[in-house]
């Protein structure tokens, strides 16, 4: 069964209750499906039933996969699409300040925070778009 993302409140931190979709009168109307959300430390993402991928929250390890990390304090709370994930993919696992997903095909993608090289690149570097693991 999906969720309508209309109806989706995340509380993905516990000091930062973050409303992130179907918030009535600030202009907010995501008309998406979502098929699957994970939350992670301070962020959640969402696959969408067109196989795109929503992510919002904070960003200062770039784990929204927007191509940016910013070290402000104040979270994003409306749902940002990850850099060329419009479709494909399958599943998301949203970890402390880093994301991976699956895609459609079988390919791993992990974007964020890399300082233990939870992202499976061969550095520790941070990195804003996903990289293929």
């Amino acid at each position: 069964m999906s969720l309508r993302l209309t109806k989706l409140v995340a509380l993905s931190f516990a000091i930062f209750s973050m409303l992130a979709l179907g918030l009535s009168g600030d202009g907010l109307a995501y008309a998406d499906t979502a098929t699957s959300v994970s939350a992670g430390g301070q962020h959640t993402c969402a696959v969408t039933a067109a196989g795109g991928l929503l992510c919002w929250g904070h960003n200062q390890s770039g784990q929204l996969g927007n191509g940016e990390s910013t070290s402000e304090t104040a979270p994003n709370p409306r749902p940002l699409d990850v850099v060329g994930l419009q479709t494909g993919v399958a599943h998301v696992s949203a970890g402390a300040a880093h994301t991976c997903a699956t895609t459609t095909q079988g390919s791993v993608l992990c974007w964020g925070g890399n300082s233990s090289g939870q992202l499976g690149s061969e550095t520790t570097e941070t990195c804003g778009r996903f990289l293929i693991v």
